[in-house]
């Protein structure tokens, strides 16, 4: 029983460290949501930051790659577009 009681207290004691690390990792949707907005208002420098902020917790997302790609494609960044896996649009 002293075992289990333990067990309970040590989880509960861990628990808000736990909801802390989530807190922490910041909203990808709603950094997403502002590279776009960026994007449709031509600002396209301020979004591929944005764009770049969502790609380096989550390397693989298919839409940031791709929007961040035509950000820096039409910020004439060049380079990092081609890094994104955009060699031209047409």
């Amino acid at each position: 029983m002293h075992k289990f009681l333990t067990l309970i207290t040590l989880s509960l004691l861990l628990l808000p460290i736990s909801v802390c690390a989530q807190d922490s990792k910041p909203d990808l949707d709603k950094i997403f949501s502002t590279a776009n907005a960026l994007l449709e208002q031509k600002k396209y420098a301020e979004a591929l930051v944005e764009y770049k902020k969502v790609l380096a917790l989550e390397p693989d997302l298919e839409g940031p790659l791709q929007n961040g790609a035509m950000a820096a494609f039409f910020s004439a960044d060049y380079k990092t577009a081609k890094e994104l896996g955009v060699t031209h649009f047409g």
